[in-house]
């Protein structure tokens, strides 16, 4: 078991499209792709699909335990927990 949450985030829907909890974070779709690529022109985003992986490698360069991630049909819950000691 990990130490104390430190931060809880919860998405409302649940996983969309090709993204299922077999194949979550390597597959993924968007709920509004105009909207993604827009956010991608603006500069918001760099490189589409990433996100958890490169958070996942921030939080271990930090100390961090992994992020931990719960389904359900209408929501996507993540917990984000204290530096190791």
């Amino acid at each position: 078991m990990h130490s104390v949450i430190t931060l809880s985030i919860q998405s409302p829907g649940g996983l969309y499209g090709e993204a299922t909890v077999e194949n979550f974070p390597t597959r993924n779709s968007y709920r509004n792709p105009v909207i993604a690529e827009a956010m991608k022109s603006l500069g918001f985003v760099n490189r589409f699909g990433y996100g958890v992986q490169r958070a996942q490698a921030l939080l271990a360069q930090n100390g961090n335990p992994p992020a931990q991630f719960e389904f359900d049909e209408h929501s996507v819950l993540v917990k984000i927990f204290r530096r190791l000691p």
